[in-house]
């Protein structure tokens, strides 16, 4: 590019001086414009999204929390302890969850009891034989009062339902000497009859030749036909009081069948609530045995809340955390949601330690493994987020030179995107600008 300006030959030296220098700086301007417009449309520049972190586990930190709570009995551990899964971490107090377990093992023990005093009853027993588990604690005093108890029990009821069958046996019997007295009667009679029958055919003779009166002879018949009378009577009776015997046998079976039928009804009742006393007795056993928090798995003991010996712990809360010793150290980061389109799975990503000097901590380089599909609100701030996660290899973890890297540690990540010419970034408020400009509202 040249600008050829006319000059007067016959101008002042001073004008022609000017012009000259000022070809001279409308061509230097024109070649540093054209040569800054080439180096930035060729000259490329990476770009990079920025983000804070922190070290995280692979499979996340292990919340040690307590379903029911209660007042802290013992501490055994604390924040950065070492500890193997199943060591105790913290006892709560026991007095509450061991009253309330054993007030529920006495009544599942006392329901058992009387299980099987029933059973014995259905079964016509002559006395209670308790299972292997009752029988095994009897010598426990609490147990013993129980299972004396049903023995009682059981003998005060066998005596009722055999003083209400002995009764009635009673009955049966005195019927029974009363059709043996009728029996004996109504013998007399048929025998009397006969002898007067045996007389009443003689006289019948005699009264038929005229050698005895008549009215003897209708005496005889009279008495023979009272006595016959008498001895029907007697018959009727025998046949009532049988009867009447059939009737209290069927008492007798009734009061036994009764006495059977409310035996049953309460073992099915008492089945129902041994179930649900079973039930309470393992969540009681389950809350007791909850007493001594351990820790799930191996690993660093990690922000533990637990401080006091009789503090209070609410239902539910974290007492501490156990960071695994076993996991994959993780960077997350957390990427603002304006850039997470920009991020992706295998990207390239140069992490920053700022927990540790940076004069003397090498940057890490590592790579995206995941990037979350929801993304997530800071509870704090209220800030929101997607989470990415890049990889550390060993190579690199190797660079610090025995520094441990811990969950939690903080760090600055730098995730390379596509390189662009200055070019584009110079131009881009400018066609955004226009952009916005020429949209209709």
């Amino acid at each position: 590019m040249s600008v050829v300006l006319d000059e007067d030959p016959n101008a002042p030296v001073f004008a022609r001086s000017t012009g000259h220098y000022l070809r001279l700086g409308f061509i230097t301007a024109a070649a540093l414009v054209l040569g800054f417009g080439g180096w930035a449309a060729m000259a490329s520049v990476s770009g990079a999204v920025v983000a804070q972190a922190v070290i995280a586990v692979d499979s996340r930190v292990k919340e040690i929390q307590h379903r029911e709570g209660g007042i802290v009995a013992a501490i055994h551990v604390q924040s950065g302890d070492v500890v193997q899964a199943g060591d105790l971490l913290v006892e709560l107090d026991d007095t509450q969850p061991r009253a309330g377990r054993d007030l529920v093992a006495a009544q599942l023990t006392a329901l058992n009891a009387r299980m099987d005093r029933l059973e014995a009853e259905r079964d016509h027993a002559d006395e209670v034989s308790f299972g292997p588990d009752l029988a095994d604690r009897a010598g426990q005093p609490a147990v013993a009062e129980i299972l004396d108890g049903q023995r009682s029990v059981f003998r005060a009821r066998q005596a009722t339902l055999e003083g209400q069958t002995a009764q009635l046996s009673e009955q049966i019997a005195q019927l029974e000497q009363q059709i043996d007295g009728m029996d004996a009667q109504a013998k007399a009679k048929r025998d009397e009859i006969a002898l007067i029958e045996a007389e009443l055919a003689d006289l019948t003779q005699l009264l038929e030749r005229d050698l005895v009166p008549r009215a003897r002879v209708t005496e005889r018949r009279r008495e023979a036909a009272r006595l016959t009378g008498e001895e029907g009577e007697l018959v009727a009776r025998i046949a009532a009081s049988r009867g009447r015997i059939a009737e209290i046998r069927m008492q007798v079976l009734q009061v036994e069948k009764e006495f059977q039928r409310s035996v049953l009804s309460e073992i099915s009742e008492l089945q129902t609530e041994i179930a649900t006393v079973a039930e309470r007795n393992i969540a009681a056993d389950d809350e007791l045995s909850r007493i001594a928090i351990r820790a799930p798995v191996a690993g660093i003991v990690h922000e533990s809340q637990v401080s006091t010996v009789g503090g209070v712990i609410a239902p539910g809360a974290t007492l501490m955390k156990i960071v695994p010793q076993s996991d994959t150290l993780v960077v997350e980061a957390r990427i603002a949601p304006i850039n997470v389109d920009e991020i992706h799975v295998g990207q390239v990503a140069d992490v920053m330690l700022t927990g540790l000097p940076s004069r003397t901590t090498p940057r890490l380089d590592g790579a995206v493994s995941s990037v979350s599909a929801e993304r997530s609100v800071d509870e704090a701030t209220g800030q929101a987020y997607f989470s990415a996660r890049i990889m550390l290899p060993q190579s690199e973890r190797d660079k610090l030179h025995g520094t441990a890297l811990v969950p939690g540690m903080p760090a600055e990540v730098f995730i390379e995107t596509k390189a662009r010419s200055v070019l584009d970034y110079l131009l881009e408020p400018l066609f955004n600008a226009a952009s916005m400009t020429f949209t209709e509202s």
